[in-house]
């Protein structure tokens, strides 16, 4: 216990008698008998009221050896639910017959005047196409934009 023989715990004692004297510990190991008692009696009484208060929710024929926990892991859980609803979800799809749905129309952009066009001697951009970002001349074969000439 904490790393002391039994020599050393003697040791400690003769050192504690000679320390304190004879008549303190006589007094120190009454209170240490004292303290011993109460642990005993406290846990004897958390034992009880445990106990007591078990009995009415676990069954009397429970046996802990065989009780299998991992039947209450959550990601079996989540996973075995998933797997019945997707189970159930194909079922009902299968019975439906497939009918085609018209796509929604994404909603347009408001038909506001352009800030450009009230502007009289500022011409409107022209729309970015991929044309306008080619080069205008095809590059050499041994180009290559990170090597200096």
């Amino acid at each position: 216990m904490f790393g002391i023989d039994g020599p050393e715990f003697v040791i400690i004692l003769i050192v504690a008698l000679v320390i304190m004297g004879p008549e303190h510990v006589v007094g120190l190991l009454k209170a240490f008998r004292n303290l011993v008692d109460g642990a005993k009696r406290w846990s004897a009484r958390l034992r009880a009221e445990s106990t007591a208060d078990l009995s009415g929710v676990l069954p009397a024929n429970l046996d802990l050896p065989d009780l299998d926990l991992r039947q209450y892991d959550p990601r079996a859980i989540v996973r075995q639910a998933v797997h019945e609803e997707m189970h159930a979800w194909m079922e009902q799809t299968a019975r439906t017959p497939a009918t085609p749905t018209a796509r929604p129309e994404p909603p347009r952009p408001p038909a506001f005047p352009s800030a450009r066009a009230s502007l009289p001697d500022q011409p409107e951009p022209a729309p970015a196409d991929r044309a306008a970002s080619a080069p205008a001349e095809p590059l050499p074969p041994d180009f290559h934009p990170r090597r200096t000439p």
